[in-house]
């Protein structure tokens, strides 16, 4: 367990070091990604997020926000 949690925080350091980060909206609110903001964010197939999964990189500290989506190649989701 303690090796995991070594493990864990080494992630955690090395994050630092990245300028961008690649994730899904529900894995940007990771226990890794704890304290990271995210000041820049990018949603590709955004017509196939819903709104509560996609508040998640945007509460991390969004203050630019690019939505991608084309209707015609996926459908927009309707919950």
């Amino acid at each position: 367990a303690n090796s995991a949690y070594q493990h864990f925080l080494a992630m955690k350091d090395a994050l630092v070091e990245f300028q961008v980060v690649v994730a899904t909206c529900a894995s940007a609110g990771h226990d890794l990604l704890q304290g990271t903001r995210f000041p820049r964010v990018l949603v590709d197939e955004c017509t196939q997020s819903v709104e509560p999964s996609t508040l998640i990189p945007l509460s991390r500290g969004c203050t630019h926000m690019v939505l991608i989506g084309d209707h015609r190649q996926l459908p927009p989701t309707v919950i």
